[in-house]
């Protein structure tokens, strides 16, 4: 390297395109849509590398909620087809601030000044710029104030008696011991009654997990006539168990929630192998109700886009219902006439 000719390299995670006084162009907006995994570490100081530079935050959330909720908006308009308009609806973001590693290389020579940007994860060159502004042509954002989180070990026992749960990842647990209903995360406002519908014995039912969600009595009118089907149904039922096909989650739901009137429950106190783990949170499920119903509104209303409200359930409840294998599909064991693709069970 010869002497008019100078190189820097630093590691730096994105968070602002200014930091530490000098004007970091070149530097993307965003990490967008990565198809790779991405192996992370909590942060802290002594994660950070000697010689790396970690950027100060500029943008606070609200900010960037704002900016995202834009920029899913304009979604729709990107590629319109024959049967009309998309539309492109953002249910309950949530945030997370990731530092994500940058490599920033530049070089002062006679021919001029030139920088690299380099994506530390998967090595491409990102921008090239061969100008940058001087310090009095951006002003210093201030930082928000950002506060971190820690990770905790949060014993996996029963919060009335203190023995063990089960080893199988589930949200809903039934204490062997006491037999109370375990929920795990903060979620008092779950029953604590968990319930099962009766149905024919069959020595190859599987007990399938639903949310039900009470309508409460603001809008239930509505809600039901939305539905069609579900008139005389005072709840939504939402599948408890994980799928990567919404189309048959939208189907099956609309099916349980017409059904569930005509179904008889009894307590559980007791959970065997024939029920499968509750694999999709209540946080989660209330948020897949809102989809569904957003949906729903807009297959009603082409011509107008429906608005988004919150849904608030008036009673929440986990309930079982039985289900038994019959060639591609699996059928309850109640009324032999609701059917998912077997395909779709765990």
């Amino acid at each position: 390297m010869s002497a008019q000719e100078r190189t820097e390299i630093s590691l730096s995670p994105y968070t602002t395109t200014r930091a530490a006084g000098i004007p970091f162009e070149g530097i993307p907006v965003s990490i967008g849509m990565r198809a790779e995994y991405i192996k992370m570490v909590p942060y802290a100081q002594e994660n950070v590398e000697d010689e790396f530079d970690c950027l100060p935050v500029a943008s606070s959330w609200e900010d960037v909620r704002k900016d995202l909720l834009l920029n899913v908006g304009l979604i729709a308009d990107i590629d319109e087809t024959n049967c009309g308009s998309n539309v492109t609806e953002l249910f309950h973001p949530r945030a997370s601030l990731v530092y994500f590693p940058f490599l920033v290389m530049e070089s002062y020579t006679q021919k001029g000044f030139n920088r690299y940007v380099v994506d530390g994860v998967s090595g491409r060159v990102l921008d090239h710029v061969t100008d940058i502004k001087t310090e009095g042509d951006f002003e210093y954002p201030d930082s928000p104030s950002i506060e971190f989180g820690a990770l905790t070990v949060e014993h996996h026992r029963c919060s009335n008696c203190g023995v063990d749960l089960p080893a199988a990842q589930s949200y809903i647990y039934v204490c062997h011991n006491c037999h109370e209903l375990v929920v795990l995360g903060d979620h008092g406002q779950v029953s604590k009654e968990l319930q099962a519908a009766t149905g024919l014995e069959d020595a190859r039912n599987r007990m399938f997990p639903f949310w039900s969600l009470k309508l409460p009595p603001d809008g239930a009118e509505q809600l039901r006539r939305m539905f069609g089907g579900i008139h005389s149904s005072q709840h939504l039922i939402i599948p408890a168990f994980r799928t990567q096909n919404f189309d048959a989650v939208y189907r099956l739901a609309k099916r349980m929630s017409a059904a569930v009137p005509r179904l008889e429950f009894e307590p559980i106190e007791k959970l065997d192998q024939r029920f499968l783990p509750v694999s999709v949170s209540f946080d989660e499920a209330l948020v897949m109700t809102e989809v569904i119903i957003f949906r729903q509104g807009y297959a009603q209303a082409r011509a107008s886009r429906p608005e988004h409200h919150p849904f608030t359930p008036q009673e929440i409840r986990l309930i079982y219902v039985p289900f038994h294998p019959e060639h591609y599909f699996y059928v309850d064991s109640v009324m032999n006439t609701i059917t998912f693709e077997k395909s779709l069970a765990p």
